[in-house]
């Protein structure tokens, strides 16, 4: 199997690699169902608790979308509450879910040219080139914002990883990126995010640290007052 090179902590599952919750299909959850069918309910827990670590926690969708379905099924075998007396209710309301994947292509956010399934599929070099972009004026300030921004509905909102974690640091820029307008944030600002991802890639601590001591010293009145985007 191969084996990949992202920042993003890649899990087995079966002949499969999964790098986030995202990747989970109709399919697989029917294959964790089977497990708790056949008295392995404690071992299709722990495959959905470590596909949630590596995800940084579970993805927030409202009722009306049909992801959702799919992510109340996972939470309740995770939770244990899938058990042999009742797994035939899941595997029904698992059946209600209209698409086979999780993967919606129409809504799939994408960057000159370049598809991010979700937020995890998103790496350093990947927000050094967005910033890149922006800073040699090759994107506008909104076309920046919408893709931050349906980047990360497309995850039902950015995961969150402890500072020790350097996966932190991408959705840090992008957080702030996310809050262009309302903080604002600026072009002149892309020197240092580059610098807090160059540092984050090795040391997500002082990356962190960077990048609160650079907020400190902008003047964030003067800014909202000039109105400069």
């Amino acid at each position: 199997m191969k084996k990949s090179t992202s920042i993003h902590e890649n899990i087995e599952w079966g002949e499969r690699e999964l790098r986030c919750i995202h990747e989970m299909t109709r399919s697989a959850v029917r294959e964790l169902l089977a497990l708790i069918e056949d008295g392995k309910g404690k071992l299709a827990q722990e495959r959905v608790s470590k596909l949630v670590s590596v995800s940084g926690g579970w993805p927030g969708y409202c009722v009306t979308d049909r992801r959702a379905t799919t992510y109340e099924v996972l939470k309740n075998i995770e939770a244990g509450h899938v058990k042999l007396e009742n797994v035939r209710e899941f595997i029904e309301l698992l059946g209600s879910v209209t698409c086979e994947s999780l993967r919606l292509s129409d809504q799939t956010p994408r960057w000159k040219g370049t598809d991010f399934f979700c937020p995890h599929y998103i790496e350093f070099n990947d927000v050094e080139r967005i910033l890149d972009d922006w800073s040699k004026d090759q994107a506008t300030s909104r076309e920046v914002l919408d893709f931050v921004e349906h980047l990360g509905q497309s995850g039902g909102g950015f995961p969150s990883y402890p500072q020790a974690d350097p996966r932190s640091v991408i959705y840090a820029i992008l957080e702030n990126l996310e809050s262009l307008y309302a903080q604002p944030i600026l072009r002149e600002d892309v020197p240092a995010f580059k610098e807090v991802l160059r540092k984050g890639r090795r040391n997500p601590r002082e990356a962190w640290n960077d990048l609160h001591q650079y907020f400190k010293q902008v003047d964030w009145e003067e800014r909202l007052k000039s109105g400069r985007r």
